[in-house]
């Protein structure tokens, strides 16, 4: 019985495990409940079928296909499908789940623990020893350095007596060292943990983030150095990574995030399609703060067959390839992105990451001249305007600058004063630059829009926008895709 499952699980969740299951493994599902006369299970085979030709299904509509309704009695029975489903998985499936061979090691160790401890009970030694050495030296091999502290400690209750006293107080010197092992590698993960989680783990209140995060890497470097479990010399390089980009010293995080991917398809504990694909992804996006939007594309596109099709990784990834495309002036092929992952079954019309990237398609129209197109794609699909992520703010920039190309200046007051109590009502996030932007076309508003008078009279705050430096730092990955500043730089050149 699987006790963590919850009982109140709805279509959605059970559909999401379905969905991830090969073809040979929805054969071994199907053949687990065949062999079983039981009526429940006619009506778990039922369900299963039912989400196999429709993951996207209903609750109601998934109870009714199976003569059900959706009751408390219906949830129980698909938190049962889980549970069998998890099931063949785990004793069927054996290693042939995993993808990358450090889960399939693990799921392989903890296997012949559990097989150790079912010969043991049964008065079968020897049997069981064989069994627990095979999976000391896969643990070895693959650093799983908390395994190594149990399975040795099984060897020492079983061998205690067999081994001599040359053999248990060898043994013992690695039970030893692997428990330095284990705590080397607890440090190390909170050390990493302080960096990727600094408002969970910041104790000193005198010390800021980025101070703390360099005390964290210089304890994980001295930790790395000491020991040759492979891990901490990984959180190493991703907490130099991090610090970095904290920085914004991108040409040296870009460097360690080469040296990283080097490094775990070296290492084979860490080859696995995560990290592959998580290095891929930093070595692209630190390429795109540096501008290098050929090197953006070629990693974001060498890293997408490492994460699941269409999963949310490949789509963070297609949107490196947008902005890389987009930066570059390559409209076209930013527009192709853009279509594709609207295309994305999972991702719906109406939601959050539909709306964004239907925002992304209203700035492609904007740099193409089109802005009559921008308002009317903003228009259909007003979602971004009660975000509360910051999108909600490009959203407004957006549609203001394209009232101004349109020279639409009639409405432009209402929408200003619109824009200024959205400003007004943030209190977390980082304004400085969009209440620049605001006292800039207020401006042009008192001054019948002279771009070039208000240039000479507010040269201070179009130069603090175009330096971007501190809070006026401007985001190319955020919301200000059309950089404001060179919009309006264009502007003056226009009336020239």
């Amino acid at each position: 019985m699987i006790y963590w499952i919850n009982k109140t699980k709805n279509m959605k969740k059970i559909s999401q495990l379905v969905k991830t299951l090969s073809a040979s493994e929805v054969k071994m599902v199907t053949k687990y409940y065949t062999i079983s006369p039981k009526i429940e299970y006619n009506l778990k085979i039922k369900l299963f079928e039912v989400i196999l030709e429709n993951t996207e299904i209903s609750d109601n509509e998934a109870a009714k296909r199976i003569g059900k309704t959706n009751n408390a009695a219906f949830s129980m029975l698909k938190s049962r499908l889980q549970e069998d489903i998890m099931k063949v998985l785990i004793v069927e499936g054996k290693d042939k789940i995993f993808t990358t061979n450090y889960y399939k090691a693990r799921h392989k160790v903890h296997f012949m623990m559990l097989e150790m401890d079912i010969l043991n009970d049964r008065n079968l030694g020897e049997l069981g020893t064989e069994t627990i050495m095979k999976a000391r030296r896969l643990a070895q091999k693959y650093e799983l350095v908390n395994d190594l502290v149990v399975i040795n400690d099984m060897l020492l209750y079983t061998n205690q007596f067999k081994a001599g006293p040359t053999g248990f107080k060898k043994l013992r010197q690695e039970s030893i060292k692997e428990l330095d092992n284990a705590e080397k590698l607890f440090w190390g993960t909170d050390f990493f943990k302080q960096i990727t989680m600094p408002t969970l783990y910041s104790t000193n209140k005198n010390l800021s983030t980025l101070d703390a995060s360099k005390i964290a890497v210089d304890n994980l470097e001295v930790l790395s150095k000491s020991s040759e479990v492979s891990r901490l010399h990984y959180f190493f390089l991703r907490a130099k990574i991090l610090y970095n980009m904290e920085l914004k010293n991108y040409r040296d995080a870009r460097k360690y995030a080469i040296e990283f991917l080097k490094f775990i398809q070296t290492t084979e504990p860490l080859n696995t399609s995560d990290n592959n694909g998580g290095a891929h992804m930093l070595i692209g996006l630190m390429s795109l703060y540096l501008h290098q939007y050929t090197s953006t594309i070629k990693y974001a596109y060498g890293g997408l067959d490492y994460f699941y099709k269409d999963s949310n990784n490949q789509v963070s990834m297609y949107e490196m390839v947008f902005h890389a495309n987009f930066y570059k002036k390559d409209y076209a092929k930013a527009k192709d992105i853009v279509d594709y992952v609207k295309g994305i079954k999972n991702i719906k019309a109406g939601s959050f990451l539909y709306s964004k990237w239907l925002y992304f398609n209203a700035n492609i129209e904007f740099a193409t001249k089109d802005p009559k197109s921008t308002l009317k794609t903003l228009k259909r699909h007003s979602f971004l305007k009660t975000d509360k992520s910051g999108w909600r703010l490009g959203y407004r920039i957006l549609e203001l600058i394209s009232l101004l190309e349109l020279e639409n200046y009639d409405v432009l007051p209402y929408r200003l004063e619109t824009f200024r109590k959205l400003l007004s009502s943030i209190t977390k996030e980082n304004v400085t630059r969009p209440k620049a932007m605001l006292l800039l076309m207020n401006r042009l508003v008192k001054s019948n829009f002279d771009f070039k008078q208000v240039s000479e009279k507010m040269h201070d705050t179009i130069q603090l926008l175009r330096d971007g430096k501190d809070s006026y730092a401007w985001d190319m990955r955020g919301y200000e895709i059309i950089k404001f500043d060179e919009w309006w730089d264009s502007k003056l050149k226009a009336k020239r």
